[in-house]
């Protein structure tokens, strides 16, 4: 067996710590998202603790008000928490992240802006 680290943190990638839901039972969700070249997410924000494993592809992470970082294929990302985001797959072919998002039963994980 080899069991290789591949990031940990206290922190995510605005230098927020980390902190899990205090409401409602530990909800743990996993999801596999694809972008079409060119594709973005959408505004939005996430309310609880979302790391993104980039399996294929070139993202760029943009943070309302802020910076942008860029994600591609091997990277983990570890995204704010309530604040407005958008991912956008910025390569020529379809990107896929596996997302885990670190919830509650009584809490949304992730909110859709207009």
């Amino acid at each position: 067996m080899d069991i290789t680290l591949l990031k940990e943190s206290h922190t995510n990638d605005i230098n927020q710590v980390i902190e899990y839901p205090q409401n409602g039972s530990p909800l743990v969700s996993v999801f596999r998202v694809e972008l079409a070249a060119g594709e973005s997410s959408g505004w939005h924000m996430h309310n609880v603790p979302v790391i993104a494993y980039i399996q294929s592809g070139s993202f760029e992470l943009q943070v309302q008000h802020q910076m942008s970082n860029y994600f591609q294929s091997g990277d983990i990302m570890f995204e704010p928490v309530e604040v407005p985001i958008n991912v956008t797959n910025k390569g020529n072919e379809p990107g896929v992240a596996i997302v885990v998002k670190a919830g509650s039963t009584e809490q949304a994980a992730t909110v859709y802006l207009s």
